[in-house]
């Protein structure tokens, strides 16, 4: 699946291209064909580095468009989905981390937040971590993906992208990572401890499509909602 930083200038873009030439995942690209979807990557990175790799496995050959807004963060990013219903957007995925929010609050909000901005919900798939709505906005139907971080097993105040990257980290044994799963730390300080080693960490995984879907099931499900492909890279394992 290609990416398409709609702000070509942005922190958002220069991460992308960085770790797509890096580790030669061939994922960004400045020219994008027909976007029929849009990923809204609400917590900036490392989400928009995780969506490259991911990407990567995901082999179709859709382009979706990404984007990091400017004055929103996570649920509240719905507010702007008028914005980005641009003709030929028929799929818009949110990446958000779940923080200390229940499952069902963030449920509630997004509904809230749907019906708000005027869009009708005709049908919803609730898997937790993944949410599936099907809208209509005035006359155009779309496909709203809401995939939210954060591993249930890990007993942190708070739940982010940075649980599934720690867990990758101990999977591989790098880093020398031996965070207790039920202390009530904080992922992202632990995630940051290993800051070395965040390159080589991206680089497994990139190498490893058995690794990604068992680190980050919900996200590499929403990617391949928005993409429509449902078949992995037949070149790694």
């Amino acid at each position: 699946m290609k990416l398409y930083p709609l702000a070509p200038t942005s922190r958002t873009a220069i991460n992308m291209f960085g770790i797509s030439r890096r580790l030669k995942l061939g994922v960004a690209t400045t020219k994008p064909d027909a976007l029929e979807g849009l990923v809204i990557v609400s917590d900036g990175t490392p989400d928009d580095v995780v969506v490259s790799v991911i990407s990567y496995h995901v082999n179709g050959k859709t382009t979706v468009g990404v984007v990091k807004p400017l004055e929103t963060r996570g649920l509240g990013a719905i507010q702007l989905i008028p914005t980005y219903l641009r003709p030929g957007i028929r799929k818009i995925m949110l990446l958000t981390d779940q923080d200390e929010k229940t499952l069902e609050a963030m449920r509630e909000e997004a509904l809230q937040r749907l019906g708000t901005v005027g869009a009708q919900v005709v049908r919803e798939v609730d898997e937790g971590r993944l949410k599936v709505w099907e809208c209509v906005h005035g006359a155009r139907g779309f496909q709203f993906i809401v995939a939210i971080s954060g591993i249930d097993e890990f007993g942190t105040a708070k739940h982010s992208i940075e649980d599934h990257l720690l867990k990758a980290a101990m999977t591989f044994n790098v880093g020398g990572i031996q965070w207790c799963l039920d202390v009530r730390g904080d992922s992202k300080e632990e995630w940051m401890s290993i800051a070395p080693h965040h390159l080589e960490v991206f680089g497994l995984l990139r190498g490893s499509y058995k690794s990604v879907c068992e680190v980050f099931p919900q996200q590499v499900k929403g990617l391949k909602c928005v993409s429509g492909e449902d078949n992995p890279r037949d070149d790694v394992s």
